[in-house]
């Protein structure tokens, strides 16, 4: 089995101005990998950029620096494309990330197993989905962790990393809102200067 095309496809999902503690972001821009192969078989990576913006920037370098490089390489041999997309700058990470995605679900699908057999095993039946709460005003933020749980979500995010007497403002207001079965979460997307 052969790579024979490789294609990073933009996305832009609007987030109706989410704001967490590394600023305020209208879209976040990922990108879609798909390896094609002479099999037949199509495998799907995922450019994660969730913060930076980056994600076109990414898909080019799926595009113009790693697609090419990987035509006609044997798609089980993973660290090989792997070494093959090593560059001299660590920006592509995200866009190595989902190439290797994509290799991995090629495998999966030509051995017709779960890409967690080829990682070593499930170790969990499920996870928990979580919902992120965008910094705004307490109650706001108490308003949407409220809809969260009622559209099913059993653990929300709270996104934190402001001033301290802020942070705490928004979390206990979530906290009552929510209940104390949900599970809450706190990230301060580096926002806090020490622990």
């Amino acid at each position: 089995m052969k790579i024979t095309a490789i294609e990073a496809i933009p996305v832009s999902v609007p987030t109706q101005a989410f704001r967490s503690a590394l600023g305020v972001f209208p879209t976040y821009d990922y990108g879609i990998v798909i390896v094609s192969t002479d099999a037949g078989i199509d495998g799907i990576g995922e450019i994660s950029t969730l913060w930076d913006g980056k994600g076109p920037l990414q898909c080019h370098f799926v595009n113009d620096l790693f697609g090419p490089a990987l035509i006609g390489a044997d798609p089980f041999a993973i660290n090989q494309s792997l070494r093959a997309m090593e560059t001299s700058f660590e920006g592509a990470w995200p866009a190595r990330a989902a190439v290797e995605m994509a290799l991995f679900d090629i495998v999966g699908k030509a051995l017709d197993t779960p890409v967690y057999n080829l990682l070593g095993g499930r170790v969990r039946e499920s996870i928990v989905l979580s919902r992120s709460i965008p910094m705004d005003a307490p109650i706001e933020m108490a308003a949407i962790a409220s809809r969260a749980v009622g559209d099913g979500f059993t653990c929300v995010k709270v996104k934190v990393g402001r001033d301290p007497a802020a942070d705490l403002a928004a979390v206990a207001a979530i906290r009552e809102a929510i209940g104390p079965d949900i599970l809450l979460r706190v990230d301060a997307n580096m926002g806090w200067r020490t622990a």
